[in-house]
C-alpha cells in the first residue's frame, strides 16, 4: 500500500502538471497527505486528501503541524532549510 504522508521536494525542471498529476496519483492511491517542499520559495505546500479544493502554505516563520497523520509533531519550517 501507499503511506500515509508523501513528501515531494520540487525539482528546478519540474512542470507544475507533473507535479500535479504526482499528488492525485497519491491521493487515489489511498495517501492522506502530501508534502510539496519548494527550496526555491523556502515553503512547504500541504495538500490534504479530504480537502483537495485547498492547499496550506507554510513559511520559514511556521511550525507545521499533522495532528491526523503524526499526532504531536512540530516542524520548525525554517529547520528544513537549514543545510542548503
Amino acid at each position: 500500500g501507499f503511506p500515509d504522508l508523501a513528501v515531494e521536494v520540487v525539482s528546478p525542471t519540474e512542470s507544475a502538471e507533473d507535479l500535479q498529476g504526482k499528488i492525485i496519483d497519491y491521493h487515489t492511491a489511498g495517501t492522506e497527505q502530501v508534502w510539496v517542499v519548494y527550496t526555491s520559495s523556502k515553503s512547504v505546500h500541504v495538500y490534504e486528501r479530504d480537502h483537495t479544493e485547498s492547499v496550506r502554505v507554510y513559511h520559514q516563520d511556521d511550525i507545521l503541524e499533522a495532528p491526523t497523520v503524526f499526532p504531536g509533531l512540530k516542524i520548525n519550517i525554517a529547520d528544513i532549510f537549514t543545510f542548503e
